[in-house]
């Protein structure tokens, strides 16, 4: 990201972020947390954009039709103004945000990317912006949500913005909520209890699933997960919306319940046992919460193949895919590999040398991209247990 004072304003920077120049409040360059006045942007939140983009460009991959984009609390419009820029097959980019002085930076933004013509700016409450796009006619392809906090408000209007077959994008900045600090919060907002555990941010991101195909359902419409990702302060899921009763019914068959042992870390989904099988423990449950997978193979397959046509992307990002392919298939929550050390009151072994075990014992498993310390594996908690003791035997005898 390559920065530029600008001549004409102290107060403001031009940016570098992907192939796209923004004009960004020098405050929010400097401060640790980015001020909303004059405008609100996040530059931490670059790697957001960045899969945004790869995402979006691999959803319109290999199709000849143009796309419309919706940028619905746009800020200072980077988002839309990457998509607008960087995706080709995006023809119109709506931006839209509360704060009319950020509309007024986006649009600066676009004259100097000379994408003034693919925009259109304005400054409108968030539900009657996507109000207006309800209609069969009107309606995006693609939709961008994210705001201060929770999604849970827009949700609904969302869905009604949507074209059949398009794709949404949500955000979720309220992870105190989703992550079991403020389990009845989460249940009157996304309709499901979160807990407390070393997976919760999964967990979380299960939580908005389950939401947004709930709401799905009321207009006899469902959802598929596509890609899901988090960092410690926000989680992301980017869903394909498909119109229809079958479909509905198929997200039904998706909704359920985690419970979850916090003293053996035991979990299932079965939603059968009030005590833990393992230890007798009390078990705490999670949801009702999307229980179906949180990650589309064949959506993964055509984001790899248009990263083969493209340097524009940073390994990292690749290895995200990468690790999102080879977990897709696993079941449901994680182990995470210290918490499961620390409470056997043995050292942590490398992950990926319990993933090795795991396989060499017949069991399935892979890194998952929602923790760098955290293995999927369909092994029971007895198992994982018995693959930390054996790697650990291993290293101290090497």
């Amino acid at each position: 990201m390559s920065t530029y004072q600008d001549q004409n304003d102290n107060n403001i920077l031009k940016i570098i972020e992907g192939n796209t120049h923004l004009f960004v409040p020098t405050r929010s360059m400097s401060e640790k947390n980015p001020p909303r006045s004059p405008a609100f942007f996040n530059p931490m939140a670059k790697i957001s954009r960045d899969i945004s983009v790869l995402i979006y460009n691999s959803f319109t991959y290999s199709h000849k039709e143009e796309y419309e984009f919706a940028d619905v609390m746009s800020g200072l419009g980077a988002r839309g103004l990457r998509v607008a820029k960087e995706v080709n097959q995006v023809k119109k980019v709506y931006i839209n945000d509360l704060n009319s002085k950020a509309i007024e930076i986006a649009k600066r933004s676009a004259k100097i990317n000379r994408i003034s013509k693919k925009c259109k700016f304005s400054s409108e409450d968030y539900c009657l912006f996507l109000g207006k796009h309800s209609a069969p006619k009107a309606r995006f392809d693609i939709i961008d949500l994210d705001p201060f906090g929770s999604p849970a408000p827009y949700i609904d209007s969302a869905l009604r913005s949507i074209k059949d077959q398009g794709l949404i994008s949500v955000t979720a900045t309220d992870t105190a909520v989703l992550c079991g600090v403020h389990p009845k919060v989460s249940l009157r907002k996304y309709g499901g209890k979160s807990i407390r555990c070393e997976y919760s941010h999964e967990l979380a991101i299960r939580l908005i699933l389950g939401s947004i195909a709930r709401s799905s359902m009321k207009i006899d419409a469902g959802i598929t997960p596509l890609f899901v990702h988090n960092t410690r302060h926000y989680v992301r899921v980017f869903i394909s919306f498909q119109t229809g009763v079958p479909m509905a019914d198929e997200n039904l068959g998706a909704l359920g319940n985690i419970s979850h042992c916090r003293m053996c870390g035991y979990r299932e989904l079965a939603d059968i046992n009030v005590k833990c099988p393992n230890c007798d423990n009390n078990l705490v449950k999670a949801g009702p919460l999307w229980i179906g997978r949180i990650f589309s193979k064949n959506f993964l397959k055509t984001v790899k193949a248009y990263l083969g046509t493209t340097k524009a992307f940073s390994d990292n990002i690749c290895r995200w895919i990468d690790g999102a392919e080879a977990e897709c298939d696993l079941p449901p929550t994680y182990y995470v590999v210290d918490t499961v050390s620390d409470r056997l009151n043995i050292m942590s072994p490398s992950p990926s040398k319990v993933v090795t075990n795991l396989i060499q014992s017949g069991f399935k498993a892979s890194r998952t991209i929602l923790n760098f310390k955290g293995v999927r594996t369909n092994a029971s908690i007895k198992d994982f247990e018995k693959a930390i003791i054996e790697v650990n035997s291993v290293c101290k005898s090497t």
